[in-house]
């Protein structure tokens, strides 16, 4: 059935052919912005299908980077094929709606945002930055320069985004997680595996990371009038709390979150704990960004923000403000849409004030957490929002002026111009004119009233970059505007003008926190050796953690180890904890263990917790670090904070004998806690092969009554580990009748992947926690260790004929694949295939199957099931078939549900806390659902409870991992070059071995168990949905719906 934004787009179409295209189109009614704004249909499906970025050149066109839909199954079919494009639209009448459409570029693979610089448009399409230039006019890109390759591209948008023009002159790219392996001009090769900024000149030299980290995808980039950027981001947190995405201000050097093993294994320079970021999100999907620099939309949005978040159906307005050396932002919803398959991926300010937000239609689930059905029949548009009744722009762009001609001192007059790109073509024109704009720029730095006039000149300054040039930039050091002093600092340091260098060492210790931030990342770019001092006696009072980060970056950059050292014994813990981190870090670096175990005893807590995790990247201090934590240990408990970090060098140095000796010895004299606390960091051990000395005494904890809460640890390490050589103690734990039943289960999960043949009495108790008098959370963790055995004819029957037509929902398919294909390929008993068959068409919860699932179940048996076969895959088409109708009037009744009632159901019947967080309660073996209202809807949220297949949590995919010794279904919890550690169930993980795994692919089934809604009433589900879409709201109000 087509949708209403369906049957708009295809009207829009054909009336686009009847009509001129001058004539008004109307965006659809379910768009939303604030009173006193109007939006309109710039460019529709005439002109544009699956816009996803665009940017406008000095002229007023615009270039838009385009898909054609979901046309790569595989990243390779946009190496090898590629499809996607650039166009080029303009607006020839002036009347807001472009007019006509170009085919800039054709056949460019991924093709994410760029640039016009000097009559060419750089842009971005991974592994490449591309030089596009129109050499005859006719809108239609002639020459395609590679200037520099190597950014890994994934067609999940995870790659290479920009560039963008920053106004210092330079381009600037982010790109992914996905890593990269770029020459740069100067012949020198960067590879890693951690996302990055860039910075690069426009002919492609100087090619620099600015900032790093561990976080997916860093998309797009806007700046202040100071040139410092500010970006949206995905993922600097795993989902958590109702976060997981961000906008970031990308400092010079700085490594931010989330935390991941390429930090390390980039070496990236750490100045202490990750970066933090602006302002926290969920699931959002932030994509485009762009700052405001006019006033058409009123007064107060200059200098605001705008990003579209591609989840939620919105643009943000962010009010922009300076909080210390960095930022934070007030935020509010400007534009949104309630129609679920509206993504706006871009936003961005055209030259007459008007907001252009871009949307890209219903292509694109790769890289989309909340859908995983392409629907390319919805394209995309580009949308206009003007302030109603606003008087039309004049010469926006500045076309009827004559720029060719135009003198120095008529271009520093137009650096105040109220036309946005009016004022950027000036201070491109100034560039030009060179030395002959030196003067009368120097003359506007001291004279003109206007902040931004003056660092436009501070930068037209820089880039000219002559010495007379330059002597006027550092004029600007001394300006009485904040933002001029960041950028004249920021100038200078990208010039290396040493020049510069008393004035900034006294801007270092005394000044506005952006100031001294910028200050002291400019010292280290001149490689001012002699500023060291200033530096350290800096950090004394500097509590801001970028004006900290900032000092201390520049110190590991001026990598001299000999004067940082001695500040190791300076009177203040600041500038003790500063140096400490500088010298550890910088490439000459000579710390030794002596240095630094004073560090660990009477110490501030900063301090301390600085000096371990700095330990505990030295594993060659392994003797060092078992004699001071022996001494602690003996002398009793340790605090929660000591046990974190003690953890953290324990695992750190668990490799060596010496440790893995003093880790046996506290287990055998340590109380109840200690031992649990020794058993979870066995657990964390980072090689491949278990220690052989620790297995025996893993095994005599298991069997340490009355301990259970011990006894539950090291199952958990037998399980995740794969231990082997334990049956004697893990068949006393399944065995005794005192044990908790999720011992005993457990245990006999652990005996079964030894030996699958489970023993008459190991298959009588796993029956007798099936029962519905069992708790769930023990019914599912039964069926999760019956369906890794292997089951007689017998017990199959038996399973078949009395347990599978009482199981319910959550139990069921965690049991109906043991019945599938023998490890033999002999042919099942037809009289098991046909009691599964009855059972099956019987069960509520047949929907939670797929037909392919069952007919794979299926194939092992014989011609005398296909007939009880076929109509079981009938009434599975049946059921199945009526879903929209089942969920429209489950959604209905949510009105109706309570908020109280729901949270004891989360926490209860429903078992959600099973594997879902609210807050800080709850498992972590599914999605967090803090704050889920906030990028799901109703109807969304509902789809995904009651059929879970249907829309996966990117980062919950199933995956299917073949080993040497068989096969495991779960979700991958951690992966490095030496292991992967995969989730089979709530309370279940297993390591597995790189060298082991012969495959690993997605799994179109969820892990989590399709037919919630039959085990709760219809009102329950109401109350359990009131619960889940009520997060974060005011108590007074909570029982509304969101969305």
């Amino acid at each position: 059935m087509l949708s209403f934004t369906s049957i708009f787009f295809w009207l829009a179409g054909l009336l686009a052919g009847l009509f001129p295209a001058s004539q008004p189109a109307h965006p659809p009614a379910d768009i939303r912005v604030p009173d006193g704004y109007a939006v309109e249909i710039a460019a529709g499906p005439d002109l544009v299908d699956y816009p996803m970025f665009a940017t406008a050149d000095e002229r007023g066109r615009l270039f838009v980077f385009e898909s054609t839909g979901h046309v790569y199954k595989k990243t390779k079919d946009a190496l090898d094929k590629p499809q996607f494009r650039i166009k080029l639209l303009t607006d020839e009448d002036g009347d807001g709606r472009y007019d006509r459409s170009t085919v800039f570029a054709e056949k460019v693979g991924f093709p994410q945002g760029g640039v016009f610089y000097r009559g060419s448009l750089y842009a971005s399409s991974a592994p490449d930055l591309l030089k596009l230039t129109d050499t005859d006019g006719d809108g239609v890109a002639d020459t395609r320069e590679v200037l520099l390759s190597g950014w890994t591209l994934n067609v999940n948008a995870n790659s290479l985004v920009g560039p963008f023009w920053g106004p210092d002159g330079w381009l600037y790219l982010t790109s992914a997680i996905m890593g990269f392996d770029v020459t740069t001009k100067e012949g020198q090769r960067m590879k890693g595996g951690t996302a990055r900024i860039w910075r690069v000149r426009p002919d492609g030299s100087g090619l620099e990371w600015i900032s790093a980290g561990g976080m997916n995808n860093p998309v797009e980039l806007t700046f202040t009038e100071a040139a410092e950027p500010i970006g949206t981001e995905t993922y600097f947190t795993d989902p958590v709390a109702g976060q997981r995405d961000a906008l970031v201000y990308w400092t010079e050097g700085g490594v931010y979150p989330k935390p991941n093993r390429n930090i390390d294994r980039d070496s990236l320079p750490r100045t202490g704990d990750l970066m933090p970021v602006i302002t926290k999100f969920s699931r959002v999907a932030p994509s485009g960004i762009g700052r405001y620099r006019h006033t058409a939309l009123g007064a107060g949005f200059k200098d605001n923000l705008f990003s579209a978040q591609f989840n939620t159906h919105r643009v943000l307005r962010h009010k922009l403000i300076r909080e210390g050396a960095s930022f934070r932002t007030v935020d509010e919803v400007f534009f949104s849409s309630e129609n679920e398959d509206f993504h706006p991926t871009d936003v961005l300010e055209d030259a007459d004030g008007s907001l252009l937000v871009v949307e890209t239609g219903g292509w694109f689930i790769e890289g989309c957490p909340l859908s995983q059905v392409s629907k390319p029949e919805l394209k995309g548009a580009i949308y206009r929002v003007r302030k109603t009744g606003a008087p039309k722009a004049v010469d926006p762009t500045g076309n009827r002026l004559a720029w060719a001609t135009l003198n120095a001192a008529q271009a520093v007059s137009l650096l105040t111009d109220p036309r946005p790109t009016v004022r950027d073509r000036a201070a491109e024109r100034l560039v030009e004119v060179g030395t002959a704009a030196v003067a009368p720029l120097t003359e506007a730095l001291k004279r003109s009233p206007n902040a931004e006039a003056r660092t436009r000149a501070v930068f037209a300054l820089s880039r000219i970059g002559t010495p007379p040039a330059l002597a006027g930039v550092r004029l600007a050091l001394a300006d009485r505007d904040v933002s001029v002093r960041v950028a004249a600092a920021r100038a200078v340091g990208l010039a290396r003008d040493a020049g510069a260098l008393p004035k900034l060492r006294a801007m270092v210790a005394a000044e506005h926190p952006a100031a001294r931030r910028q200050a002291a990342t400019a010292l280290g770019q001149l490689r001012d050796a002699a500023g060291i001092p200033t530096l350290l006696a800096a950090a004394e009072k500097a509590e801001d953690r970028f004006v900290r980060h900032a000092l201390i970056y520049s110190l590991i950059t001026l990598n001299q180890p000999q004067p940082v050292a001695q500040a190791l014994n300076h009177r203040y813990p600041n500038v003790r904890e500063a140096a400490l981190l500088a010298l550890d870090q910088m490439d000459a670096s000579t710390l030794r263990a002596g240095q630094l175990t004073p560090f660990l005893k009477n110490s501030p807590q900063s301090l301390q917790r600085t000096a371990l995790w700095i330990a505990s990247r030295h594993p060659e201090w392994a003797d060092d670090m078992a004699a001071f934590l022996k001494n602690r240990f003996s002398e009793g408990p340790l605090t929660a904070d000591e046990e974190k970090l003690y953890g953290e060098i324990l695992v750190a140095f668990s490799r060596s004998g010496t440790v893995q000796r003093f880790i046996v010895e506290q287990l055998g004299t340590g109380n109840g806690e200690r031992k649990r606390f020794l058993l979870g960091v066995m657990g964390k051990f980072g090689g491949e092969k278990f220690p052989e000395s620790w297995v025996p005494p893993v095994g005599r904890e298991l069997v340490s009554a009355p301990n259970p809460q011990v006894q539950a640890r090291a199952l958990e390490l037998v399980t995740l580990r794969n231990l082997t050589g334990l049956a004697e103690p893990l068949r006393r734990v399944a065995s005794e009748a005192w044990n908790a039943p999720s011992l005993r289960l457990g245990a006999i999960g652990a005996l079964l992947k030894a030996e699958p043949t489970p023993t008459e009495a190991q298959f009588a108790y796993l029956v007798s926690q099936l029962q519905p008098t069992a708790e769930a959370p023990l019914r599912q963790q039964a069926a999760t260790v019956l369906a890794g055995a292997k089951l007689s004819e017998a017990q199959l029957l038996h399973l078949a004929e009395e347990v599978l037509p009482k199981a319910d929902a959550f139990t069921l398919p965690r049991l109906v694949p043991v019945f599938a294909g023998t490890r033999d390929g002999a042919v099942r008993d037809d009289l098991v295939g046909n009691a599964l068959a009855r059972a099956l068409a019987h069960s509520p919860s047949l929907d939670g199957f797929s037909e392919e699932n069952l007919k794979t179940v299926f194939a092992a048996y014989g011609p005398g099931v296909k007939s009880a076969v076929e109509e079981l895959l009938a009434k599975l088409q049946r059921v199945q078939g009526e879903r929209l109708a089942r969920l429209k009037a489950m959604e209905a009744t949510i009105a109706q549900g309570n908020l109280d009632r729901g949270r004891s159901l989360f926490f209860g019947k429903a078992i959600c806390s099973t594997c879902h967080k609210i807050g800080p309660d709850g498992g972590g073996f599914g999605p967090d659902l803090t704050s889920i209202q906030r990028d799901r809807s109703a109807h969304d949220l509902l789809e995904a409870i009651v059929y879970p297949s249907v829309s996966f949590v990117r980062e919950y995919e199933t995956y299917r991992v073949k080993t040497k010794g068989g096969e495991l279904t779960g979700i991958i919890q951690e992966q490095s070059p030496a292991v992967v550690v995969l989730g089979t169930g709530p309370q279940t993980s297993v390591r597995i071995p790189r060298s082991d795994v012969v495959s690993m692919e997605l799994y179109p089934t969820s892990m989590m168990p399709q037919g919630l809604d039959q085990l709760l009433t219809k009102q329950e589900m109401a109350d359990l949905m009131a619960f889940l879409l009520a997060q974060d709201q005011d108590p007074k109000t909570d029982q509304a719906i969101l969305r």
